[in-house]
């Protein structure tokens, strides 16, 4: 059975990002948090979009089996940080 799960941190407002200088980490909830990285640590395949991996480059921690793909109109742009079955960036418009 595939499960698919939707996470992401919204404001009050329903914004889904702040200013840009400022990453959804630091207004995130700790309990949203935890949570976030309890559902990354099990995941087998984590998608998402280039500004969202611009952000957390310097903070994603590998898991064994794990693969991400990135979201991007420019996948060239990110070719020297591929990583074959780990790391991935796809246009897909």
């Amino acid at each position: 059975m595939i499960k698919i799960s939707l996470i992401m941190v919204g404001s009050i407002n329903g914004r889904s990002t702040g200013d840009a200088a400022v990453a959804a980490q630091d207004w995130a909830s700790k309990e949203d948090q935890r949570h976030f990285a309890g559902v990354l640590k099990k995941a087998r395949l984590i998608v998402m979009g280039s500004k969202t991996y611009q952000v957390a480059r310097q903070s994603i921690v590998w898991m064994p089996g794990q693969k991400r793909i990135v979201l991007t109109r420019t996948p060239e742009k990110y070719q020297e940080e591929s990583l074959p079955g780990k790391l991935e960036f796809r246009n897909i418009t």
